[in-house]
Formats: C-alpha cells, sequence, structure tokens
C-alpha cells in the first residue's frame, strides 16, 4: 500500500522550501530515505507525487463489489461457501484464496466464520511429541 499524495506533498515541501535534509524528514514523516528521494525524483521529473497504479489486471470482483459485500461479507459462510454462492450468482469462479484475500482487505477479519463456529466444529488437532536433536 502506497503512502497517501498529501503526504508526500508535505514531504517534498519540508525538503525543498523548508531545507529539512531527506534523513530528518525521513524520520519526522516516519518514511525510510529512499521514499523522500523518490519523492523527490518523482516531483522534479513530473511535478506530482500521485503514487503509480500498480501493475496487474483487476480484481473479477470489482464489478460485483456491492452485491459482494452486501451477500458474501457479513454472513455466517465460509470462504468455501462464499466462493460457491459468488459463481452461482454472477458466474464468477475463485479461489479459497482470493476470497480469503478479498474478505480480509475490506473487513480485516481474518477467520473463516471461526467467531461463530461451535468449539465441536474445530478438528482436534494431532500433536506429535517433538524429538530432540540427539535423538
Amino acid at each position: 500500500m502506497s503512502y497517501s499524495t498529501d503526504l508526500r506533498e508535505r514531504i517534498v515541501d519540508t525538503v525543498l522550501n523548508k531545507g529539512m535534509t531527506l534523513q530528518k524528514t525521513a524520520e519526522t514523516f516516519n518514511v525510510s530515505k529512499s521514499s523522500v528521494e523518490r519523492y523527490l525524483h518523482r516531483y522534479r521529473q513530473q511535478g506530482d507525487v500521485t503514487p503509480q497504479t500498480s501493475p496487474g489486471r483487476p480484481s473479477a470482483l470489482n464489478e460485483h463489489r456491492s452485491w459482494v459485500e452486501q451477500h458474501l461479507i457479513n454472513n455466517d459462510l465460509t470462504h468455501d461457501q462464499r466462493c460457491d454462492l459468488l459463481f452461482e450468482t454472477t458466474g464468477i469462479r475463485i479461489s479459497r484464496a482470493t476470497m480469503c484475500r478479498w474478505v480480509l482487505n475490506r473487513t480485516g477479519f481474518r477467520g473463516d466464520s471461526a467467531l461463530t463456529r461451535p468449539a465441536w466444529a474445530w478438528p482436534a488437532l494431532e500433536c506429535t511429541p517433538s524429538r530432540s536433536p540427539r535423538d
């Protein structure tokens, strides 16, 4: 994730107009010195400091974002069930990992409906005794 344009502009302004060193500016704004250098270079070359767009194709879910947020995120479905419902409704097939990333990026919720899953539904963990390096 990139820093905001406002922060980038304040960084460039601090170096160019207030004469602060690159290192001190980096410490002041809690960014790396290389970031300060990159913002200055971009400003001098292009006249702005807006972040570049990320490479890659857009998510297949973007087109159906409102439906996905309404029906898939705030409910008690597992990621596999979310993927199945998405495919049945929109024809878009995505992996469980993609659904997990998508939900995490929008909600910060890391679980697979873990908060509502009863304790008996969790698989038992098999623990094997660890071996010492001398064995």
